[in-house]
């Protein structure tokens, strides 16, 4: 026991004399490891500078396993194997991690994702594989922001509460004061970029500084001296006066976007996103407390029954001049409004929505309940990008959360429903004048493991409930939409 307890001390200080030691004293390591507890492999790596050389004191967490059937992420059931482990590489760059072989369902477990920091380089994960030698993690050196960040207003130094986002959705957080008086941050992977700092503390407006185009390509190093913060602008919105009070489920989704003015050595764009989303009170109101000031604001409001009109086009062109998309197509685009000044009030015109109304029945023509039904009308914004119509997440969030964390409305259950026992399930909120695919889900209640698809396109019209009826085969047989009909009546 004293034995074995030795070892696996010297695993958690990484004491290895020598890579090829490493794979020696793993081996006899393993088999010490299994006898006391079955359920248990290991994963090695060697981490390395960009010119090769061993970095120790590297910091190493497990995210999630991965399945060695299909290579599926697996969370790490920490009820099960206590914590996940968090281990530093030694002098010779290397770290062994401790992971079970079968996940809390009997999943075998092939590898784990790694999310590897240094002070000294670029923050990485990597899905790392169990095997007999370590795996290579090399780290990129990067490149620092430093600034001095002032309040355009009094003046004063800003130097706690600050974050920072780039283009192509980079964060940075954590700055640190230097003796020199400037903030400097981690290291960053940054190509030519915009950036803007943000400042938000509780009970105080959130501060932005303009857009700033860098180019790390000359060193390691950005400085940025005397960058002004001013406060965001109010939005304080209203949905326009044909759309029936009290609005019910209603929200907005809100995008400022930047277009890159190059493009990065790999052919990607460099674009620079903000979003946010807001809840539509019943009296049709909305507020953003603070939005970059400046900017050309894109919003989508929803709710019950009627959906944002498309802008015309000379209005889009006036902002977006690049823009060559259809307005008439089968997407809903954002309408838009100047952000400037301390407030903007913009009235969002909507439209009525159009209704699908689906009937499913076996070949018996009896009605099967509990059968998902789910539709995906598209949403796309000017500068880019889109989604699902309601799709959106608030930027600040994600800035203040560790990791990507998405908080986002409920757009994935807007547009989603189940049959009744007479089974007939609705879907309200459809952009009208499109064609839609409605999705069947042929089995199970799960949508992530329910299995395969029934699609069928419907014409969509102005406060006109669709109705359609499908028919379907047995389990185990192909599927048909036989018998079916669609057919209008007003909303």
């Amino acid at each position: 026991m004293v034995v074995v307890t030795t070892i696996i001390q010297c695993f958690g200080g990484n004491l290895f004399p020598t890579i090829a030691l490493v794979t020696m004293v793993c081996s006899n390591a393993q088999e010490a490891s299994e006898e006391l507890h079955p359920n248990r492999q290991t994963i090695q790596v060697l981490v390395r500078d960009s010119e090769e050389y061993p970095v120790e004191n590297t910091e190493i967490q497990v995210g999630n396993l991965r399945s060695k059937v299909d290579g599926r992420p697996l969370a790490w059931d920490e009820a099960k194997f206590g914590p996940k482990p968090r281990v530093f590489t030694g002098t010779h760059g290397t770290a062994i991690i401790p992971i079970p072989k079968l996940d809390g369902q009997g999943t075998d477990i092939a590898g784990a994702e790694l999310f590897i920091t240094h002070a000294d380089f670029v923050a990485t994960w990597q899905i790392v594989g169990v095997g007999p030698g370590p795996s290579l993690v090399d780290l990129r050196p990067g490149v620092r922001i430093a600034t001095n960040l002032l309040d355009a207003e009094s003046g004063a130094k800003i130097t706690q509460d600050v974050y920072g986002i780039a283009s192509k959705g980079i964060l940075i957080r954590d700055l640190m004061s230097a003796d020199s008086g400037f903030l400097v941050s981690k290291p960053l992977w940054l190509e030519k970029s915009w950036l803007r700092f943000v400042r938000f503390a509780p009970g105080q407006p959130v501060l932005f500084s303009q857009l700033i185009w860098i180019d790390p390509s000359e060193g390691n190093r950005v400085l940025l001296r005397d960058i002004k913060m001013h406060k965001g602008t109010r939005v304080e919105g209203l949905l326009d006066i044909t759309v029936p009070r009290p609005i019910r489920n209603g929200y907005v989704v809100a995008k400022i976007g930047r277009r890159a003015i190059e493009v990065a050595s790999n052919g990607s764009l460099q674009n620079w996103e903000w979003y946010e989303h807001a809840k539509i009170m019943e009296d049709g109101s909305f507020v953003f407390e603070s939005m970059p000031p400046d900017e050309v604001l894109q919003l989508i409001p929803i709710c019950d029954d009627w959906v944002p009109q498309n802008p015309a086009t000379k209005e889009v062109q006036e902002s977006f001049p690049e823009f060559a998309g259809d307005l008439e197509g089968s997407s809903t685009y954002p309408q838009l409004v100047r952000v400037q000044g301390p407030v903007v009030r913009p009235v969002l015109k909507m439209r009525r929505a159009a209704t699908v109304k689906v009937l499913v029945v076996d070949t018996q023509d009896r009605p099967l309940s509990n059968k998902e039904i789910q539709m995906s009308p598209n949403q796309e914004w000017f500068d880019g990008g889109g989604g699902k119509l309601g799709y959106g997440w608030c930027s600040i969030d994600r800035l203040k959360l560790e990791g990507f964390s998405r908080t986002s409305p409920p757009y994935f259950e807007h547009f989603v429903a189940r049959t009744d026992d007479n089974g007939i399930a609705v879907i309200r909120g459809l952009p009208p004048n499109q064609e839609q695919v409605i999705s069947v889900f042929l089995k199970g209640h799960n949508r992530e493991v329910s299995g395969p698809l029934l699609q069928v396109r419907v014409d969509l019209k102005e406060s006109v409930v669709t109705e359609l009826t499908i028919k379907m085969l047995p389990e185990g047989t192909d599927f048909l939409k036989d018998e079916a009909f669609q057919g209008g009546k007003d909303d």
